[in-house]
């Protein structure tokens, strides 16, 4: 089921996301393979630029096996890549690999000379090691596939290709490996729950009041804070501290959250 994807009101800046962003994305025909609430959240993306732009996605399930797709977004069991087991077996689990239920001549069963396409059996351990956040990128044959371990790593995979634009689907493309140097990578806001007689609600706040937090209480605009930590997911940021500490105001300091870079919240 996708998730969808929130909606700002009239006047606030959609700042580096706005709607045209997502043209390159939104005009082609793409396949989300996985499952989960982020997973939900990349077909969200996808659904809705393609309702804005022309294009269309399909989910594994609904694919057709005689189709072509210009993007693949797809999850993958770590195991399937770079597990133990004879070279027969590994090399069986990679040609399964692109078996998604519609990928037409990409990979499946029956095409292990087609097994360059996911690179040499020497080079598969780097899929194996993309971790929970990680993603490898590559490009053949006119589709463009993004390969995640875990379903954070779909989303950032899903985010790279609304930053490369059209270049995300031209030419051919060798995989590249994509992992974050730090495991936690935070903005830390300086907003005071309850308004400060001298700093006001946000210490050193030259842009404005707090996202969050207003009168010494949680805004509730939770809208506005999907619409943020989407912000946030598109360029690597997964955790977020929502007030300063020591905070001033009735409300203790709350600890960093972990910002799961999904559009449901920012905690």
């Amino acid at each position: 089921m996708p998730l969808t994807v929130p909606v700002l009101a009239e006047g606030i800046d959609p700042a580096w996301l706005p709607p045209e962003a997502l043209r390159p994305l939104g005009r082609r025909r793409t396949l989300v393979d996985g499952s989960g609430p982020l997973v939900d959240t990349v077909h969200g993306e996808v659904e809705q630029a393609c309702r804005q732009f022309g294009g269309e996605v399909v989910v594994r399930g609904e694919a057709d096996a005689s189709s072509s797709y210009d993007l693949v977004l797809r999850v993958v069991d770590a195991t399937d890549v770079g597990g133990s087991g004879d070279v027969g077996a590994r090399l069986g689990r990679v040609a399964c690999l692109g078996e998604c239920g519609g990928l037409g001549d990409y990979g499946g069963p029956g095409h292990l000379d087609r097994l360059d396409r996911l690179g040499d059996l020497a080079d598969l351990g780097d899929l194996a090691d993309l971790g929970a956040e990680g993603f490898a990128v590559e490009r053949t044959d006119g589709t463009t596939v993004i390969t995640a371990s875990g379903r954070p790593g779909l989303l950032y995979g899903l985010f790279y290709v609304v930053r490369l634009g059209e270049a995300a689907f031209r030419g051919e493309r060798a995989r590249e490996v994509h992992r974050p140097a730090a495991a936690q990578r935070m903005l830390d806001h300086w907003d005071n729950v309850a308004v400060h007689p001298v700093m006001g609600q946000v210490e050193r706040g030259y842009a404005g009041g707090s996202l969050f937090w207003r009168d010494g209480c949680a805004r509730g605009d939770s809208e506005r804070v999907r619409a943020y930590a989407r912000l946030l997911a598109a360029c690597g940021i997964n955790a977020v501290s929502v007030n300063r500490s020591p905070s001033t105001g009735a409300a203790p300091t709350t600890p960093p959250s972990r910002a799961s870079p999904s559009t449901t919240s920012a905690s």
